[in-house]
């Protein structure tokens, strides 16, 4: 199951960090309009966001293609829980919408 697990993450982190550098960094504002945001859609892209979604991706793809089921598990559950910390760290930091305070 953490396999699978894995393969998804790892396509769906690919994705998301190939189509952030297509849309560029959002630390660039032109226009009164940053850019790394979809459309109307604020998404913070910044370029060392996409590398860090890249390198979750080559985590994912390794305990998802690579590894054995045993380490795959474990892989897949230190991936989780970083991204869990990153998130809680997000809501207490949060956010405003100046560009230099982003952090990644």
């Amino acid at each position: 199951m953490a396999r699978s697990y894995a393969q998804l993450a790892a396509i769906v982190f690919t994705i998301v960090g190939v189509g952030g550098f297509l849309t560029g960094d959002a630390s660039h504002v032109v226009h009164g309009e940053a850019s790394g945001n979809f459309d109307g859609v604020a998404l913070h892209l910044t370029y060392a966001r996409d590398v860090l979604n890249l390198f979750i991706a080559a985590g994912f793809a390794y305990a998802g293609f690579v590894a054995g089921p045993a380490i795959a598990s474990r892989v897949a559950l230190s991936l989780g829980a970083f991204l869990l910390a990153l998130a809680v760290v997000g809501f207490i930091v949060g956010d405003i919408d100046e560009p230099e305070r982003a952090a990644a």
